[in-house]
């Protein structure tokens, strides 16, 4: 799951790059301190992915599962509300987040394992902010 996440996140907003879209309303700050930035590129991004997945797989999982069992309405109810978290980094990544959304429900419906899910959803984060691994090993295109 997270290698494909990665590929996702990776290639998805090259393929996206000619559909009509809107300009991220904002983005991340630098940190300048090296520890603080090692900090938050860690543990911060280790948050990140434990809360977004209690939220978005675990309590909406069990919401939605108090009104359908039904996978086809489930994966695409709780991946849009998953992409659209993400809205303020334009359109393009509330598409791409929302597949990888799905690629988490999905994951989380079969295995019923959030921790794993959480740290998949960490390494895509860190591979995504860090620098440590090239992203142009991902790259298909």
């Amino acid at each position: 799951v997270a290698l494909a996440g990665i590929l996702i996140d990776q290639n998805g907003y090259m393929l996206l790059a000619g559909l009509p879209g809107y300009a991220p309303l904002g983005g991340m700050p630098p940190i300048a301190n090296p520890f603080w930035d090692w900090l938050d590129l860690t543990f911060g991004l280790l948050m990140v992915g434990v809360f977004e997945e209690l939220v978005f797989r675990g309590y909406m999982y069990a919401f939605l599962q108090r009104y359908t069992r039904s996978a086809l309405a489930i994966v695409p109810i709780s991946s849009v509300a998953f992409g659209l978290i993400h809205w303020g980094l334009g359109l393009h990544a509330v598409v791409v987040t929302s597949i990888i959304g799905a690629l988490f429900m999905v994951a989380y419906l079969r295995t019923r394992s959030l921790p794993a899910i959480m740290l998949a959803h960490f390494a895509i984060n860190f591979i995504d902010f860090s620098g440590v691994i090239p992203k142009s090993i991902f790259r298909l295109f």
